[in-house]
């Protein structure tokens, strides 16, 4: 992603996000998300020459219809949260189907509904995902007759993109 800012020639080269997790129990535990690298670690580390960012030329790492989603979460999850998530989807995917079928629509609101469905489906999906885990958690604690619990807040990352193919057609 370049930047138009007066006298200014920089270039994002990457995006990164750190964590640190700390408590009364027990030392700071840093974690770190890359989350746009348009240059490698490799080069990153060892310094050299990047062999291109891997997007098309004018084409930005970071857009409108890139989402992340972070969960962090000290124990298992309920099952309200997910069914209210849903709901949400399903009124701004109706929401976008409205928009979509209006032909005055303006193509700002479009990708505004479009990214709140993306939203809606990557929370959806990780909260589905912890739920998934913690069933799975819990049957094996059952099986082999021991107490399973957190002793860490969970982090858990997702990211989900629109892009288009050399078609015009948006895939996920």
């Amino acid at each position: 992603m370049s930047t138009n800012f007066p006298f200014s020639s920089s270039e994002v080269t990457g995006l990164f996000l750190n964590v640190i997790l700390s408590g009364p129990q027990g030392s700071a535990q840093m974690y770190q998300k890359t989350m746009v690298d348009n240059i490698g670690y490799a080069v990153r580390q060892n310094g050299g020459t990047p062999e291109g960012s891997g997007q098309p030329a004018g084409s930005p790492s970071i857009n409108s219809l890139a989402v992340w989603t972070m969960n962090v979460q000290a124990s298992d999850q309920a099952p309200a949260p997910i069914a209210a998530l849903q709901a949400q989807a399903h009124a701004d995917a109706a929401a976008l189907g409205n928009l979509a079928n209006d032909p005055n629509a303006d193509l700002n609101a479009l990708v505004a509904a479009t990214r709140y469905v993306l939203i809606d489906m990557s929370r959806d999906y990780l909260e589905t995902l912890i739920a998934t885990s913690d069933g799975y958690t819990a049957r094996l604690a059952n099986v082999s007759d021991v107490m399973a619990y957190f002793d860490r807040p969970r982090i858990t990352f997702i990211s989900a993109a629109l892009t288009s193919t050399a078609q015009g057609k948006l895939h996920q």
